[in-house]
């Protein structure tokens, strides 16, 4: 029905390009015959809309409001008339409704001369192959009135002819005609691509010229957008020996394509290269398509499994889009486990509350940390970061980490880095767990707990004034899932801000997520000496406060404290405990220090409890500088003939007291 429905011709046009080179441009002309045609060419017009995120239909103009659309341009070159947008008559385009016309038969024989250009927005095509213009029209032709399309690559400072319609009519207002431009010549990969519509009437008493649908695109454009299978594992599921791998291909070129080479590397767990030819039914405009390899993959470690997928399609006019990097993880039973995300996202699935709409443009990112965002990557790789890209919504978002079974776990342990800047608890982070694949979910820990939430919310939240933009460490047990068979994680949240509001109001990462089963104690707080500047002793006593992370009591905890500074000295003991569950003590040691000399004491105290299974949290270091003279010997005489001997002069008005002060 297709082709007896629509009428083809081709037109070559020999132009010249900026290099003065020639080069050809092709003008597809497609004749509608009939509505039913419409209707079809509108359905696959409807199928490539939907995949403008993926940027290949750069610019799809329909003109569906009754105003200009933004970027656009309309301007008068003689008279005063210009291009105007509305819906009757009827012009039949495959969009229908509104349309932008030149009526100059409207203004009458009288008005003249007219020239007046519609001109599109800057179109960006760099990394683009090939580029092409669509539009439909219907072009009313009258001797010596002409209506020119021009194309310019640099924002507009000059411009190339493409066509000049002159005495044939092309289309009419039921049967308009489609006309496609071979553009790459002049647009591929050109940052500043704009095109113009230019009519003029002569100085005789012209028509009109309707346009509709006006779209610049690259073609043809192919590649990976969905890990297929093997999918995310439920309760009570695992990965086989011979594991099926399927992707997602999709056209985000305007015309049907098929016979497209495809390729998945993958890593981790196996080392498998799987390739293969899609050569089903023809993808159209915008569609999708999954491809199955022949070849199965082997599953059954557990480990992380890294897919890297690409398509090769000759001639594709975009390759920046061809790949996809997903991640798989097999059942976790065996611990120590260690996510940090650095290939893929190992098996972890960013989403939230409302995915169909893009979670209202606010998601979880997998990459490396935007050097601007927080301080950057420092070091650590890729890792996971909030990106909202609008303001005032508050959708919750997560990312769902795989499954875990307990069975045997005793002490289980968790431990991961964050960095966060939020405004106010209209921003929060927190992690809940599941236990029955993901159907509910509960939140772990409360802000009483040592080394986790910090504001009373029971979540990470208000830091903007004091952000923490260097990847810190926290910690919570998991006592309460020990033994558990199906155990799921979401590092989950919302933040109110976006863009244009400042970044330090919405920012939150995660990194290095950390499974450990085994006791766990550290030293949390120096509870003495304090930095007060003064007021230490011969005699002075050292008291840290040990925290026990573990499910179980912890007793004869061994502990050392080195110092460093004024003076050099070690002091040892051991906790005796029982330290109680997800509680602490403070522990003195048994020898005492003198901090009575002036300068820095650098204190650096660590636990050592043999089996412990996260050591990251077992140091605390500090520094106290001893700043004023501690008096001990009398009869004390202070007579100032050498300086101030550390008296102060100060008021209730520091510093100028009203320009009433002490002075030596």
């Amino acid at each position: 029905m297709l082709k007896r429905n629509v009428h083809k011709f081709r037109t070559e046009i020999n132009i010249k390009n900026q290099q003065n080179k020639c080069s050809f441009i092709y003008v597809i002309l497609t004749q509608h015959k009939a509505n039913v045609m419409k209707k079809i060419i509108f359905f696959f017009l409807g199928l490539s809309i939907s995949s403008l995120s993926f940027a290949d239909i750069l610019l799809n103009e329909a003109f569906t409001a009754a105003g200009l659309p933004a970027g656009w341009t309309n301007t008068a070159q003689q008279g005063t008339a210009l291009w105007t947008i509305r819906n009757a008559p009827v012009f039949a385009s495959p969009s229908g409704g509104n349309y932008v016309v030149f009526d100059d038969l409207a203004l009458g024989s009288a008005v003249t001369p007219n020239e007046a250009t519609l001109r599109t927005p800057t179109v960006d095509f760099t990394n683009r192959n090939t580029a092409f213009l669509k539009i439909t029209h219907h072009w009313f032709g009258v001797e010596f009135t002409h209506g020119f399309v021009e194309i310019s690559n640099n924002g507009g400072v000059s411009w190339t002819q493409l066509i000049d319609y002159e005495k044939l009519t092309r289309g009419s207002l039921t049967a308009p005609q489609d006309t496609t431009f071979d553009i790459t010549a002049i647009a591929a990969n050109q940052a500043n691509v704009q095109v113009r519509f230019r009519y003029t009437d002569g100085g005789q008493a012209g028509r009109y010229w309707y346009l509709d649908d006006i779209v610049l695109y690259s073609n043809p454009d192919v590649g990976i957008t969905k890990l297929v299978l093997p999918n995310y594992l439920g309760c009570a599921q695992t990965y086989g020996a011979a594991q099926t791998v399927s992707v997602q291909i999709t056209n985000f070129s305007f015309e049907p394509v098929t016979n497209i080479p495809v390729t998945c590397q993958v890593t981790g767990g196996t080392t498998a290269t799987l390739t293969g030819t899609y050569n089903g039914p023809l993808i159209p405009g915008g569609g999708t398509a999954n491809f199955t390899f022949a070849t199965t993959i082997n599953m059954t470690a557990d480990a992380a499994y890294h897919f890297f997928s690409y398509t090769s399609l000759v001639n594709d006019s975009y390759l920046l889009n061809d790949t996809l990097l997903d991640g798989r993880q097999q059942l976790v039973t065996t611990y120590p486990y260690t996510a940090n995300f650095n290939i893929s996202n190992a098996g972890w699935l960013a989403t939230g509350a409302a995915p169909l709409t893009n979670n209202n443009n606010r998601n979880f990112k997998h990459g490396n940390l935007p050097a601007t965002y927080l301080n950057g990557p420092q070091g650590q790789g890729k890792s996971w970061y909030v990106e909202p890209t609008t303001n005032s919504d508050n959708t919750q978002i997560w990312v769902e980490s795989p499954v875990f079974n307990f069975t045997g776990l005793t002490n289980p342990q968790l431990s991961f880095d964050i960095k966060h800047s939020l405004r106010n608890t209209n921003n929060q982070y927190w992690v809940d767990y599941s236990l029955n694949g993901g159907t509910t979910w509960i939140k772990l820990g409360t802000n009483a707990d040592p080394n986790w939430y910090n504001t009373t919310s029971n979540s990470w939240s208000n830091s903007e004034t004091n952000p923490v933009d260097t990847w810190t460490n926290v910690q919570h047990n998991l006592c309460l899932l020990s033994n558990q068979t199906c155990v799921k994680f979401r590092v989950s949240g919302r933040s109110w801000y976006g863009p244009p509001q400042l970044q330090s109001w919405y920012s939150f990462a995660f990194d290095n997520f950390v499974v450990r089963d085994g006791p766990d104690v550290g030293i949390t707080a120096y509870i003495d000496p304090v930095d007060v500047g003064c007021l230490f002793n011969t005699n002075q006593q050292v008291t840290v406060r040990v925290f026990n992370g573990s499910c179980n009591p912890i007793s004869n905890v061994p502990i050392q404290s080195n110092i460093t500074g004024v003076i050099t000295t070690t002091l040892t003991g051991t906790v005796p405990g029982p330290i109680p569950v997800g509680g602490f003590v403070n522990y003195t040691f048994p020898t005492t220090i003198n901090m009575i000399a002036l300068g820095v004491y650098n204190f650096t105290s660590f636990t050592s409890l043999v089996g412990d299974v996260n050591s990251s949290n077992d140091t605390l270091s500090t520094s106290i500088n001893v700043t004023n003279l501690k008096i001990t010997t009398y009869p004390y005489l202070e007579d100032f003939n050498s300086g101030a001997g550390f008296w102060t002069a100060s008021g209730a008005a520091p510093p100028l007291n009203g320009n009433r002060n002490f002075v030596l």
